[in-house]
């Protein structure tokens, strides 16, 4: 009988997490990913989408062979946490849909949870989601 095994981490914050340092660029986390040799990874910001996408393309514009699987750190009012993973960004989208629906509009206060950066494949800053994500 024959085994297979990927070594993965299901669980990254890029810089649009209000708990993720700003360096948690889509660059950065494929390439550190590369470094400890993992098979694929989820990105998982809180209550968010917006970095998936770029992540997705920075490993693709660099050839990695790794597996970027969209997803989200989901948040409930009673600060559940659940990883959301989904099979491809259409799903995450649409669920991204349903979560921003029912978020509270609380404006982040980037001095007290950190910025929450929207970023494109080459670590630009394209955009920076206003209401918090916690």
């Amino acid at each position: 009988m024959s085994t297979f095994s990927l070594l993965c981490d299901l669980h990254n914050h890029t810089a649009l997490s209000p708990c993720a340092e700003n360096d948690m660029t889509p660059n950065n986390i494929v390439n550190m990913a590369m470094l400890c040799e993992l098979d694929a990874i989820a990105i998982t910001d809180h209550n968010s989408a917006g970095n998936a996408l770029a992540v997705i393309k920075a490993a693709e514009a660099i050839g990695a062979p790794l597996i970027v699987v969209p997803g989200m750190e989901a948040e409930s009012s009673e600060e559940v946490h659940t990883v959301c993973l989904f099979p491809d960004m259409d799903k995450l989208t649409a669920f991204n849909e349903w979560i921003s629906a029912g978020m509270p509009k609380i404006k982040n206060k980037p001095g007290i949870f950190g910025e929450q950066y929207i970023m494109d494949e080459n670590d630009e800053i394209v955009g920076e989601h206003k209401p918090l994500l916690l």
